[in-house]
């Protein structure tokens, strides 16, 4: 098992209110152990819930995740993720917690017989605040 550095922010559009169930979007970065971009990661790598830390659990339900390709800056690991709630959002600071994971394939080498699965983890929390 080997550790994912993931940073994330989130951002709540002006139209992301109480009492509406708009989308709200976190930037997530996400890197190896050696500081390599992590790249091809799909919505089951993610995991998403709502603290503890913040208000009353509110089931919180990921839209989208995009990869962002910007080619002309050769950017990698770098995923937009469209969350919204299965209930509106209530006038609050809300905590995300987000947890990556990949499995990887290990060749068989030496004693090994047979190739073995690496799971590799990363987590982290980003904050957004909905407005009345």
């Amino acid at each position: 098992m080997a550790r994912l550095n993931v940073e994330a922010t989130g951002y709540a559009p002006q139209e992301t209110v109480a009492g509406t169930s708009s989308l709200v979007q976190a930037a997530v970065s996400v890197s190896d152990a050696n500081g390599s971009p992590v790249k091809g990661l799909t919505q089951n790598n993610f995991t998403i819930a709502i603290s503890p830390l913040g208000p009353p659990p509110n089931m919180v339900v990921i839209g989208t995740i995009e990869e962002v390709q910007q080619p002309a800056f050769a950017v990698d690991g770098f995923y937009v993720i469209y969350l919204y709630p299965e209930v509106a959002w209530e006038q609050s600071d809300y905590v995300f917690e987000v947890v990556v994971s990949r499995s990887t394939i290990a060749k068989a080498t030496g004693g090994v017989p047979l190739p073995w699965i690496s799971w590799d983890r990363g987590q982290t929390l980003f904050g957004i605040t909905i407005q009345a």
